[in-house]
């Protein structure tokens, strides 16, 4: 089992961990669960087809260090993100996904509040477009975990 880190920052072991524990991870081979949480293989020495370069672990690890941040800083737990049920995380990374593209033409419009902004225009905070990307990547990791641990719990039910 690998020493567990603050998100990006890799261990002594070259592992890098991204976030909640309980549910299991269904990956690539550069990822794994152990038992903890997705950790994220950085070695450079591994001889792995699927590892991703450098620049996508750079991207992988941005995302990672914002879900993190998610957790630390705003209090998005597993629990408080197990409330959302009706989609709002997906949605709410759509938003930003949107604002991070080619379509949002200017700053001024990637900035407007989108209409289908799930929660309180307070919590729209966009930046620039690779911010709102990587904002979108850890709102959408956030919400295949929350799956996960939903699925998870149905499965093990009764266990």
């Amino acid at each position: 089992m690998s020493e567990k880190t603050e998100a990006g920052v890799p261990s002594a072991d070259g592992k890098y961990f991204i976030s909640g524990a309980g549910a299991p991870v269904i990956g690539p081979s550069w990822a794994k669960d152990d038992g903890g949480g997705l950790v994220l293989i950085g070695s450079e020495n591994r001889n792995d087809d699927f590892l991703p370069a450098p620049a996508q672990r750079t991207a992988l690890r941005d995302i990672a260090a914002e879900r993190q941040r998610q957790i630390s800083a705003e209090g998005w737990t597993p629990e408080h993100d197990d409330k959302h049920t009706a989609g709002d995380m997906a949605i709410a990374a759509s938003c930003y996904a949107w604002a991070g593209c080619s379509h949002a033409e200017s700053d001024v419009q990637s900035k407007r509040l989108p209409l289908d902004w799930p929660w309180s225009a307070a919590w729209w905070k966009p930046k620039d477009k690779r911010s709102n990307l990587v904002r979108a990547g850890a709102l959408i990791l956030a919400e295949i975990e929350r799956l996960d641990r939903a699925q998870f719990a149905i499965e093990t039910a009764g266990d």
